[in-house]
């Protein structure tokens, strides 16, 4: 990706584990409203980019659920500004 979005973020989630993920649980908001987005099914090695709503450096909350029942929980990118960024997940 050449330019950077106007508003938002592209964020780039990465499956750096060798256990497949079941759902990607992403959560955040503003003092305007809240939004919850769910990603499914991220194969290990596998990215997937999405585009979030959201201004960067607030940070977001994700939930990962891996194959087997492990779970990690994290608030990501808070204080960065990128508006283009990778998320590596691994457990």
């Amino acid at each position: 990706m050449n330019s950077q979005p106007d508003t938002g973020m592209y964020v780039t989630f990465k499956n750096d584990d060798n256990v497949m993920i079941d759902s990607l649980q992403l959560n955040f908001g503003n003092a305007n409203g809240q939004s919850d987005l769910l990603l499914l099914r991220l194969a290990p090695g596998e990215e997937r980019l999405v585009l979030l709503n959201h201004d960067p450096g607030m940070g977001f909350n994700v939930k990962v659920h891996y194959s087997g029942g492990d779970e990690q929980e994290f608030c990501a990118k808070q204080y960065d500004d990128q508006r283009v960024t990778t998320v590596s997940l691994r457990r």
